[in-house]
């Protein structure tokens, strides 16, 4: 499997600017990166030809749609201008998937009206209100769509919810979000997740799809982010 960083792993440590992330991921043993954005930052977005030229050397970058949707929703001007926005930066990177969130399903509609972006739908936390069923629903709408599992998400929603989702949706998932849950936080370090959180990803050794670790590592150091890195790559060696 290969291993890929979203830049959203660093967001507390560098603000909303996920090109300030680049000078640390390039110290990593990754393959490639995902780009977490916010609505707040795409216009400000400037890439160095050495960004320009790094990005191109890796195996695969993809692009996470913008957070905050929910807070310009009803605009719609402003969301189709933050959509032809989001297309520019994934055409810049060459992006391989846009993941977008499936609660946000009138943004999935203006994407897939306005460009040809590829998109991998999320499957969210319980509190998010789209379960397997809406999910499946959901895809069905957007046959050429891949899907991004979160592992994390899926174990807020049992143990069992990854073998679920893997059984279900396995031709489809582009991608796989992982972190770990704890005290029924998602997104937390891997390393300190409960034992319950390993038995549930074990079905992800059926997969051969890319990871894109995506934890809060933001308040945490060089050394810390390696040993972390390694760890996972150690617990997916040993599915």
């Amino acid at each position: 499997m290969d291993i890929n960083l979203a830049t959203g792993n660093l967001w507390q440590k560098f603000d909303d600017n996920f090109v300030k992330t680049f000078p640390l991921i390039k110290k990593l043993n990754i393959q490639g990166i995902e780009i977490t954005t916010a609505f707040s930052d795409l216009a400000a977005v400037k890439f160095s030809k050495d960004d320009l030229k790094w990005l191109k050397s890796l195996k695969r970058v993809s692009v996470h749609a913008p957070f905050g949707y929910e807070h310009i929703k009803n605009d719609k001007k402003l969301v189709s201008k933050k959509v032809l926005q989001t297309n520019d930066l994934y055409n810049k990177v060459n992006a391989e998937t846009l993941v977008v969130h499936a609660n946000e399903q009138s943004f999935i509609r203006e994407i897939t009206k306005k460009t040809d972006m590829h998109i991998s739908i999320e499957h969210m936390e319980p509190h998010k209100s789209v379960n397997l069923t809406k999910f499946a629903s959901l895809l069905r709408k957007y046959p050429q769509a891949g899907v991004c599992m979160d592992v994390s998400h899926n174990y807020s929603w049992g143990i069992d919810e990854t073998a679920k989702m893997i059984n279900k949706f396995k031709d489809r998932i582009s991608e796989v979000h992982f972190s770990g849950t704890r005290n029924k936080v998602t997104h937390r370090a891997v390393s300190l997740a409960p034992k319950n959180f390993f038995k549930s990803i074990k079905p992800l050794k059926d997969l051969d799809t890319p990871i894109v670790i995506e934890e809060d590592m933001g308040l945490n150091n060089l050394t810390w982010i390696r040993k972390e890195i390694k760890f996972i790559k150690d617990t997916l060696n040993f599915l």
